[in-house]
């Protein structure tokens, strides 16, 4: 027994307001969960939410262990930009417990300001520097069945923005460092209860 085509075309949840893509386009974004996040949005139409697994607030899972992603179509013509249905539009990231094999990355970036030109409109030279890391470890616990993910990222940095101010007295003009710090920790265990069905935990803590 088939769905009426008329119900189903009418339905936005269903393809005809979505595009999946293929294992080719998911091969081709960015293996940053960040830089993937943003690609992503990038493709939707503006508005969209991100959604893993049906959840919405969590981070994208590693490439490898991704399934499935639909997309709502750009198309600012389609029913569901309009009639209060905007609500609706979200990037739905399917995952598979145990998909892929092992997989491991580090980085750490540092940046100063030893080669910076003075800026002409003030005094002196403002500092800047950036310093940050990240790791992430992600596999299968059971291949097919279960998997864990783990990231930690984190940096400082402070830069110098030029303040530049008409008093009574003249102008001023004076760099101010602002200075941030951030850390971020993610773990993931997934385990498959039926080809359907997945348990996940999840832990998350996030500073700024």
């Amino acid at each position: 027994v088939g769905r009426d085509k008329q119900s189903a075309a009418l339905d936005p949840l269903g393809n005809a307001f979505s595009t999946v893509l293929t294992r080719e386009q998911i091969a081709a974004l960015p293996d940053d969960p960040d830089e993937m996040e943003a690609a992503l949005k990038a493709m939707a139409p503006p508005g969209a939410s991100m959604r893993i697994d049906g959840f919405s607030g969590g981070k994208l899972p590693p490439k490898s262990q991704i399934r499935s992603i639909r997309l709502p179509r750009m198309d600012m013509m389609a029913a569901q930009n309009h009639g209060g249905m905007n609500g609706m539009m979200f990037i739905d990231v399917m995952t598979g417990p145990g998909l892929g094999g092992f997989r491991g990355s580090t980085d750490m970036t540092f940046r100063d300001d030893a080669l910076n030109a003075k800026n002409p409109f003030t005094p002196t030279k403002g500092d800047e520097q950036l310093r940050q890391y990240g790791l992430s470890l992600n596999g299968p616990i059971q291949a097919g069945t279960s998997s864990y993910a783990f990231s930690v990222n984190g940096g400082t940095d402070y830069q110098s923005n030029n303040l530049l101010a008409a008093t009574p007295d003249g102008t001023v003009a004076q760099a101010v460092r602002q200075p941030s710090d951030r850390f971020s920790l993610n773990a993931r265990a997934d385990l498959g209860l039926t080809p359907d069905h997945a348990l996940r935990a999840t832990f998350a803590r996030n500073t700024f």
